[in-house]
């Protein structure tokens, strides 16, 4: 089925030659693309949203010009020399592109390609992955960003989902999931496992919106484990009620903070005994009622606005509901 690109007033349309459907009506100026091997993809200049997510791209062979009768473009050279004149950028734009992905061979491609700052924008849908994902050390500032409702569920014969080891060469790394993921590791596997070997920088892992992290069997959800000289900081920022099942955390280094907002932690969290000041902080999280466990009383935790459910009634979380190596300050 075939395209039309053409412009009316100020405007780049881009619409189906048989049903008239407009899939793109945009200001030109608000209007970028990109060549890729002969596929031409649009995006918007502030944002860089790519207008057809699911599109394998436009070429010469399936698009018409409509300020030229439908006429065939013939030749690459003439596409872009048209979208150069019609659009708000050249063909040449530097920068990291975002990646949308709509399928698991998709997903796991892009993960094993992506850049320093890269974001991939998952589609929403269930990705059963066939091999444990591994973000690249080299995509430092990169970011899974799931758009819709989007489920991950590793493999049976993998450890994990998701595996984010910072490791390679010595300097921070830092990553971020985002939007609305579901993550869940294979049977009695992990969902997500975040580790540092033989790295004396600073790894952080960001975790905004809506990201839960599901057991499956006797699996974990989260699992972070600080092995390295470094220091590991997790910050969860997200959505009020974001819930996660088993959490696991090996703290290590007076230099880790593990920062909590919006989690409600539905079944046990379980930290190292180890004597170190490394940070925790809790704000507006619902916590299991006396479901954490491990600790030391040298952790330095701070509580804000958190409650429990004590049978069935609701409560504000106290001391009883923190391991008792903890001695959590509570506002």
């Amino acid at each position: 089925m075939s395209k039309r690109f053409k412009t009316s007033q100020n405007y780049f349309i881009v619409e189906d030659t048989v049903t008239g459907i407009e899939e793109i009506r945009e200001p030109k100026n608000d209007v970028i693309f990109k060549n890729d091997g002969g596929l031409i993809h649009f995006y918007d200049k502030s944002t860089r949203m790519h207008y057809r997510v699911k599109d394998a791209g436009y070429s010469v062979a399936n698009v018409v010009n409509g300020d030229n009768a439908d006429a065939a473009f013939g030749s690459i050279a003439a596409l872009l020399l048209y979208l150069e004149t019609n659009t708000g950028d050249s063909p040449d734009i530097t920068g990291v592109w975002p990646a949308y992905v709509d399928n698991v061979t998709a997903f796991e491609l892009a993960v094993a390609a992506q850049l320093a700052g890269q974001v991939i924008n998952v589609m929403s849908g269930v990705y059963y992955l066939t091999k444990e994902l591994v973000p690249l050390f080299a995509a430092t500032t990169g970011e899974i960003h799931g758009i819709g409702d989007v489920e991950i569920i590793g493999h049976d014969d993998a450890d994990s989902a998701i595996s984010i080891v910072a490791t390679g060469a010595d300097a921070t790394f830092e990553y971020t999931l985002s939007g609305s993921l579901g993550i869940k590791g294979g049977l009695n596997k992990i969902g997500l496992h975040l580790t540092n070997p033989a790295i004396s920088q600073k790894t952080i892992l960001s975790i905004k919106d809506s990201v839960h992290f599901e057991d499956n069997g006797t699996g974990v959800g989260f699992k972070a484990e600080n092995t390295g000289t470094g220091a590991m900081r997790v910050y969860a920022q997200c959505d009020i009620g974001t819930g996660w099942d088993t959490v696991e955390i090996t703290n290590k280094n007076a230099d880790d903070k593990w920062h909590f907002r919006g989690i409600n932690f539905d079944e046990v969290l379980t930290a190292a005994v180890v004597a170190i000041a490394d940070n925790w902080y809790f704000e507006s999280c619902r916590v299991s009622h006396a479901g954490m466990a491990g600790g030391h009383a040298t952790n330095v935790i701070n509580v804000v606005n958190c409650h429990t459910i004590e049978t069935a009634a609701v409560a504000l979380a106290d001391a009883a509901d923190f391991p008792d190596a903890f001695s959590p300050t509570i506002i």
